[in-house]
């Protein structure tokens, strides 16, 4: 009955997204979709494609070992959403019309050819290691319910994500996130309540862990604290698949809104994942392996595992589909064609946007069989990304205009601040070198705009 439920939940996916993908003869349609979406779909696509493997499954594993910290260090996350929501969205031109439909295309308009270009090969490496962290979990998740190899349960699952993302680009990717994010809005709560029930309420879970599972700072200074809650914040803020989000509303308010609305879903389901890992730990005295398909097989019966376990690969595929199609119009919308100075709107551009997408797709499998942590991946694509881009995204996003060396100068010397912080000096304070990166490239981004700025009124 289990592989009956998952197997009709994949091939609706995969229905979903070819009727999706009809019309979609332009690689701006396939890279961002002209379509205007309203609020809800919007909550489910940005809920999708940011709720993925480390803030589910990686979550769960840390909470079972650790606790509630790094659960409320995760509300950074929520934060950064709702400082979106409020000072962004209300400054960017949706209803519009511009050409606008990628942070590439955004980068190339406020500061110039180059640094398109520039910020387009960061988003492409961005979304490459983050497709990476989802297919390490995607091939745990296989893994652990076939007993496949993981090798082998990593590329099935690649192959599926490949099948039914590519062909229509962002329009399969939104609709099929819709399905997802339905799942996992019945399958995470649902798993929530059978944990809780399984060792007793709320009072049993307490009483059988130990009393530092609920203090956040039992394995972590207030230092390491804040800093992992900025980390959070500032990481997962105004990241590739946000800002393509941000322009496939129909309205300002309704990304704000959507936007609003993901912020209050995600903190109830970091809460949710949270509860099932401390439940893990009242009912095992050390769990090895998935700590969620484990609650899964422990305190589900049979029939509902299938739905559960979809819930599972839900949150992972949503957020690998949406990272793939950014990586796609980062390589080939905003690097390769507009160096050829291709027609992008031929059906040919199309096709060679799905061909990169396979070949992207084997790279990220490639870094995933690396053998690091989900978690620890995640964290170092922050380590990059925030340096480099956060700073003039967010600029470029209120409408600042600038020189490109201001741009390219302020990613080089953030990048290398969060390089020297983590492997020369390992994090003083335990000050997470997301953090260092991205203060000096903000501190050198204002002083160099400021001193361009003054040079152009000369």
């Amino acid at each position: 009955m289990d592989i009956f439920v998952i197997c009709i939940y994949a091939l609706t996916l995969i229905i979903i997204g070819i009727r999706a993908s009809g019309g979609v003869e332009s690689l701006k349609d396939y890279a961002a979709s002209t379509k205007k979406y309203s609020v809800f779909p919007l909550t489910a696509t940005m809920c999708s494609a940011l709720i993925g493997g480390g803030f589910s499954i990686g979550n769960a594993d840390i909470s079972a070992s650790t606790g509630v910290g790094n659960s409320l260090a995760m509300l950074g996350f929520c934060v950064g959403t709702l400082i979106v929501a409020v000072f962004i969205v209300p400054k960017i031109n949706i209803e519009g019309g511009n050409e606008i439909y990628s942070l590439g295309s955004l980068m190339r308009n406020s500061y110039g050819d180059i640094s398109g270009v520039v910020s387009s090969i960061f988003s492409f490496l961005f979304c490459v290691c983050v497709l990476a962290v989802q297919i390490s979990a995607l091939g745990g998740l296989v893994c652990a319910f076939t007993g496949w190899t993981m090798g082998f349960s990593s590329l099935v699952g690649v192959l599926f994500i490949m099948v039914y993302s590519l062909v229509g680009g962002m329009k399969s990717v939104v609709s099929t996130d819709i399905l997802q994010f339905l799942v996992l809005c019945v399958g995470v709560p649902l798993l929530t309540v059978f944990s809780l029930k399984g060792v007793g309420g709320v009072d049993g879970m307490v009483e059988a862990v130990p009393h530092h599972y609920f203090n956040p700072l039992s394995s972590m200074t207030v230092i390491e604290f804040a800093s992992l809650f900025i980390t959070f914040m500032i990481g997962e803020t105004l990241v590739p698949p946000v800002v393509q989000r941000l322009y496939i509303g129909e309205k300002r308010r309704d990304v704000s809104r959507a936007l609003k609305w993901s912020s209050l879903i995600s903190a109830l389901f970091f809460f949710a994942i949270c509860t099932i890992g401390i439940c893990s730990r009242a009912y095992f005295s050390q769990v090895k392996g998935n700590v969620m398909l484990t609650m899964i097989n422990t305190v589900l019966p049979n029939g509902i595992r299938g739905l559960l376990i979809a819930s599972l690969l839900a949150a992972v595929m949503s957020t690998a589909d949406s990272q793939l199609n950014c990586a796609v119009s980062s390589l080939m919308g905003d690097t390769v064609f507009p160096l050829l100075k291709n027609n992008t709107a031929s059906g040919c551009s199309v096709t060679w946007a799905r061909i990169c997408g396979a070949v992207v797709c084997m790279i990220s499998l490639v870094i995933a069989m690396l053998g690091e942590s989900v978690m620890g991946l995640l964290r170092l694509s922050y380590m990059v990304w925030s340096p480099a881009m956060l700073v003039p995204v967010w600029c470029a996003l209120r409408g600042k205009r600038g020189d490109p060396a201001v741009f390219i100068i302020s990613a080089i010397i953030g990048v290398t601040s969060a390089v020297i912080w983590r492997f020369v000096f390992s994090m003083p304070l335990g000050i997470d070198a997301t953090v260092v990166g991205t203060c000096a490239s903000g501190v050198t981004f204002a002083i160099l705009l400021k001193k361009t700025s003054r040079g152009n009124e000369r």
